[in-house]
């Protein structure tokens, strides 16, 4: 049987190439859509999250240096039930009470200017003059350029000591300001932990300078008073999937309860869930319009393929007539025009997820994509896609042949509907809905609605809307 199909096919190979095309394109362009769903979507959702400044989430507590190991611990726990076991990086800066400077001998009756001395990271410091604190005898210090001329010491000036003086009614605290340091990036989430943010000065009634960088053993070792410790909790996102991320999100809506279980004694302080909100509204959004456009372009697809198919149909009547005079049942043609199908749909199967591929890096090497990571590709999806893809076009090639038992009875049925559709206007009413929906579809964003607990979600009516309405206008 397949030497006899391969023959049918060869007398008529424009029409069999047509075929093969059009199922190539359809199968190709849909198994490119569903992986750039799973693929650049997920990419760029992990991209939002991994780095970003408001994914962190910042722990805090105004403890004494001997309870760092307890509040490590609650915020290991509490970091991998949030986090849903994805690697987690903790960062910590521990801060001094409030001190406050020696006092201007133009500043009579002014608040005092206040300072902070914290253990901050040296790695998000550039020193730019003298040399780095040491943990010693006495408590050293490098200082931001502004804290530097408030002090009135010049850079030649260094190492110079400085007295303190302690708000809570402590004795004095002298300091010996060894260097200059300017922060190196201060857009940098780390900057979150520092209660100036990074800036060297804030006013909010008094003025404050600093924080003043010392080296973190005058806390453990008790030189230095630790009046507060911040951990912030950042997690790497590189391999999180959408499931992964929705069980963070449900979390991070319970986060207070979270803490409470994991954290007792530690404040949040967190745009994490608002953020997984955001970007949980956006993939749907993003899903629905690609929903949206698939169908629509199925449909397209479906058209140009039983437009093919219908070339080669009426190609084969006469061939068909002539076979079942010789004896050809409707079974045996049935049988013919499925494995013809089954053969040009075989190259899409197989040929389409290998130009997925491609077609994902041409789509992110220019404009809003571009630089957009493919390093964790989902390519399990794209095989299945594709052949289902092809299976829906052998559908389509070998299910109209089959059901035609009569072409001139089912032409002349058709025209003699056509015509009667014409004439009573409901051509006209088809047209004037199809317009009317896509002004109401226009007003909304994507196939979303809200069900009955306010929760975003995709619907199918909305989804499936915009190509009932073109196929309704056409």
């Amino acid at each position: 049987m397949l030497g006899f199909v391969l023959r049918r096919l060869r007398g008529r190979l424009p029409l069999a190439a047509a075929v093969l095309f059009t199922v190539l394109i359809t199968t190709t362009v849909l198994t490119t859509l569903v992986a750039f769903n799973r693929t650049v979507a997920e990419a760029g959702l992990r991209r939002n999250l991994d780095g970003g400044s408001r994914a962190v989430l910042q722990l805090g507590a105004d403890h004494a240096a001997d309870t760092r190991a307890a509040d490590d611990a609650k915020a290991a726990a509490l970091g991998t039930q949030l986090f849903d076991g994805l690697p987690v990086t903790t960062q910590s800066l521990a801060l001094s009470r409030a001190y406050g400077l020696p006092a201007l001998s133009s500043a009579a009756g002014r608040e005092v200017d206040l300072t902070v001395l914290a253990a901050l990271d040296r790695s998000r410091l550039k020193l730019t003059a003298g040399q780095w604190p040491a943990a010693g005898g006495t408590v050293q210090t490098v200082v931001p350029r502004s804290a530097l001329l408030r002090l009135g010491l010049t850079e030649s000036a260094l190492p110079a000591k400085v007295t303190l003086a302690d708000r809570y009614g402590g004795s004095p605290l002298t300091v010996e300001v060894t260097g200059v340091y300017q922060v190196a990036d201060r857009d940098a989430p780390y900057w979150r932990l520092d209660p100036l943010g990074g800036r060297e000065i804030q006013v909010k009634g008094f003025t404050t300078y600093g924080p003043l960088m010392v080296d973190d053993g005058v806390f453990t070792s008790g030189l230095l008073t630790q009046g507060s410790r911040s951990l912030q909790l950042t997690a790497d996102f590189s391999t999180a999937d959408p499931e992964r991320i929705d069980r963070i999100r449900s979390r991070a809506d319970k986060l207070n309860d979270l803490v409470k279980q994991h954290s007792p004694g530690l404040q949040t302080r967190t745009e994490l869930p608002a953020l997984l909100a955001e970007l949980h509204s956006a993939t749907l959004v993003a899903r629905s319009s690609l929903l949206i456009g698939a169908l629509q372009l199925a449909v397209l697809a479906g058209a140009a393929l039983l437009l093919v198919v219908h070339l080669v149909a009426e190609r084969q009547r006469p061939e068909n007539a002539l076979l079942t005079s010789r004896g050809a049942t409707r079974r045996q043609l049935a049988a013919w025009t499925a494995v013809e199908a089954l053969l040009l749909a075989l190259p899409a199967a197989v040929l389409a997820p290998l130009l997925t591929g491609p077609l994902l890096r041409l789509l992110t090497s220019w404009g809003p994509l571009a630089g957009m990571s493919l390093d964790h590709t989902d390519t399990t999806v794209r095989w299945p896609v594709a052949a289902l893809c092809a299976l829906a076009c052998v559908v389509l090639v070998a299910l109209p042949p089959v059901l035609r038992r009569d072409a001139d009875r089912v032409v002349s049925r058709r025209q003699a509907v056509v015509s009667t559709v014409a004439r009573s206007g409901a051509d006209l009413t088809l047209l004037a809905l199809a317009v009317i929906t896509y002004q109401q579809l226009a007003a909304r964003t994507g196939g979303l609605s809200a069900d009955a607990a306010g929760q975003l979600g995709i619907d199918p009516v909305l989804v499936a809307a915009p190509t009932l309405a073109l196929c309704a206008g056409t």
